[in-house]
């Protein structure tokens, strides 16, 4: 909330890896009026979501910061 109320961010969410399916689960979102942020998958299997910057961002363990989620290209996964 702090993020989104203070740091004018859009949209903030903190995921949890899930172990077995290596997907991480987001556990506290806000800012997310419609329930769109879904579950992401970690190892880099080919899949969209193994590409999505979140993803990425955890293999790295770099932050992703977005401020434009039509314009990056990085965001299409």
């Amino acid at each position: 909330e702090v993020l989104v109320e203070f740091g004018r961010l859009r949209l903030a969410w903190i995921a949890w890896l899930d172990p077995e399916t290596q997907q991480l689960v987001p556990i506290v979102r806000h800012g997310d009026t419609q329930g769109q942020i879904p579950t992401v998958q970690v190892e880099d299997d080919g899949s969209a979501s193994s590409r999505s910057p979140s993803a990425q961002a955890f293999r790295e363990g770099s932050p992703y910061i977005c401020n434009d989620l039509l314009a990056d290209p990085n965001a299409d996964a």
